[in-house]
């Protein structure tokens, strides 16, 4: 910086220090506009955090429209529908189809099986209704291998719109030995 200053002459100074003056008057011009025009807008609720409000704590957006209306504050609605469409997709996206083989002859003549999840962690006394192997009906599994048992009530909560089902054993009679282990639930139709 010095070897510069040395190298300046007055007149070149004074120059410079006018061309400097200029410059930063119009930076703080400039500046002032900018911060006016911010200011000079009325504030506006997020429409993405109003969706995180409703998405997260149920707040209803027609509360936000209402309470920003009545302070004075725009509501993004733009942002509010575009957080709501990417949520949609997002769960869209991440939903598995707990319903599957519908036109398996198998399931559909299986009665209604009882959810007692709600009530109760275990559930005894159950009927089998069916072992299903390879989507068909078997009389037994052997020992190391996998299928589908089919219960006349359950506290397995099975896998739906993307929530993943229940795990769990099954349990002899006299809940002295593990007859499986249960890997994941769902509903193979409604009901069953």
């Amino acid at each position: 910086m010095q070897a510069i200053k040395d190298g300046v002459t007055s007149r070149d100074e004074s120059v410079l220090w006018r061309f400097v003056s200029e410059v930063f008057g119009q930076e703080r011009s400039d500046f002032a506009r900018r911060e006016f025009e911010r200011f000079s807008q009325p504030p506006v609720v997020d429409g993405a955090l109003a969706f995180k409000l409703y998405d997260t704590f149920g707040l209803p957006p027609d509360f936000l429209q209402d309470l920003a209306r009545d302070r004075g504050v725009l509501f993004d609605q733009a942002g509010f529908d575009s957080a709501m469409a990417q949520q949609r997709e997002r769960a869209r996206a991440s939903w598995k189809g707990a319903v599957k083989q519908t036109a398996n002859p198998a399931y559909q003549q299986l009665p209604k099986s009882t959810f007692e999840g709600y009530r109760q962690t275990r559930s005894e006394n159950c009927e089998v209704l069916a072992i299903i192997k390879d989507g068909q009906g078997v009389q037994q599994l052997s020992p190391g291998e996998q299928g589908e048992i089919i219960l006349d009530h359950t506290p397995f909560y099975a896998e739906s719109g993307g929530q993943v089902g229940d795990r769990g054993w099954f349990y002899s009679e006299d809940h002295n030995a593990l007859v499986a282990e249960v890997t994941g639930c769902y509903s193979p139709i409604q009901g069953v």
